[in-house]
């Protein structure tokens, strides 16, 4: 975990901001990083692991006691000897109730994160979401200032985060529900070259751990309709941008083509898919969020075609044809707002 990242986080649980939490790294090394230590909350006196260089922020509905057990026998001198035993206690082991939703989440991506039928590397790798994802994140790249403070939220193994980081000095905190994807995002951090600049950790989308005007820009990409509340999540993610900063977002849409893609993915699967309570989102869904909110809401659509059709293609087939496609049915009245996907700016106003 990024040492200079405990300024901008909060308790879950209390909600106390950096002054209220004590950092302690078990292994003290002169890198920007903690890999192993805890983040205690000097008001709640809950304790926060830091393993492996990542940090488990999680209220108490959703900490992982099996995780927690393993932390406490793996570091008991060091937490013995800092005075956090207590404080160890004091955190309850996990309760269900009330999160039945995140942890339904936490299960699938646990098991997308390595599994014998497509793992999320195979599935972010197909044609289709090559062409996509470089279409619509190669235009947001554009619009983030060289310096900026990423947050990724449902980051999962960086996907969509990793992409600000190229030829940049760009910070990028990402967070997911998955204790798994958390680690693959690290470990892929250490294997680009870029580990300085990256943090990630476990922690709720629906009650993001971070403090007011902590962050440049953010991202959900793919990640709001797997979430109980993604309106709930739309207005914390307002809360936490400094004035001007823009959450990129990328969903599924409300279109009149869905069905025939529901249909394609019945008949041929091409990925597992498990949606939250909303798993179309549309542009008036997102004004309708926001409303009340010095926010700026704008959309536009992408992909026009099955996704079936742009893998049989190739990576280049898709690109290309995902680029005319586009470029034709946008400027068609009454059929731009229907591409299979929708593409999600929300600029935080004074």
């Amino acid at each position: 975990m990024l040492k200079a990242l405990v300024d901008r986080l909060a308790c879950p649980h209390c909600r106390s901001s950096a002054t209220g939490l004590s950092l302690h790294d078990f292994t003290p090394c002169p890198n920007p990083h903690v890999e192993n230590g805890a983040l205690h909350c000097n008001q709640c006196s809950r304790l926060f692991p830091i393993e492996d260089s990542v940090l488990e922020l999680l209220d108490d509905g959703l900490q992982d006691a099996p995780s927690r057990m393993r932390f406490k026998e793996r570091f008991a001198e060091a937490i013995k000897q800092r005075g956090l035993l207590d404080s160890f206690h004091a955190s309850p082991a996990a309760e269900s109730d009330g999160h039945e939703d995140q942890l339904k989440q936490r299960r699938h991506f646990d098991w997308y994160a390595q599994n014998d039928t497509q793992n999320y590397s195979e599935y972010q790798g197909t044609p289709f979401w090559r062409a996509c994802d470089e279409r619509v994140l190669s235009r947001w790249r554009r619009m983030v200032p060289d310096e900026a403070w990423m947050l990724d939220l449902g980051c999962a193994d960086g996907r969509g985060g990793f992409q600000f980081l190229p030829n940049s000095r760009r910070t990028l905190v990402g967070f997911d529900i998955s204790k798994k994807m958390a680690e693959k995002a690290t470990l892929r951090a250490k294997s680009e070259g870029v580990f300085e600049r990256c943090s990630f950790l476990v922690a709720d989308a629906n009650s993001p751990p971070f403090g007011n005007d902590s962050f440049d820009h953010a991202i959900t990409y793919g990640v709001l309709h797997h979430l109980p509340d993604p309106g709930r999540t739309c207005r914390e993610i307002q809360r936490l941008l400094k004035v001007g900063g823009i959450h990129f977002a990328l969903e599924n849409n409300k279109t009149l083509f869905r069905p025939l893609f529901d249909m394609l993915m019945k008949l041929r699967p091409i990925w597992t898919e498990e949606a939250g309570k909303e798993p179309l989102i549309s542009a008036g869904m997102v004004k309708d969020w926001m409303r009340g909110l010095p926010a700026k809401v704008t959309t536009t659509t992408t992909v026009f075609l099955p996704p079936h059709l742009f893998n049989l293609l190739g990576h280049g087939g898709a690109k290309r044809l995902l680029g005319m496609t586009d470029a034709i049915c946008l400027r068609v009245p009454g059929l731009a707002g229907q591409g299979g996907e929708i593409v999600i700016e929300i600029t935080r106003e004074p």
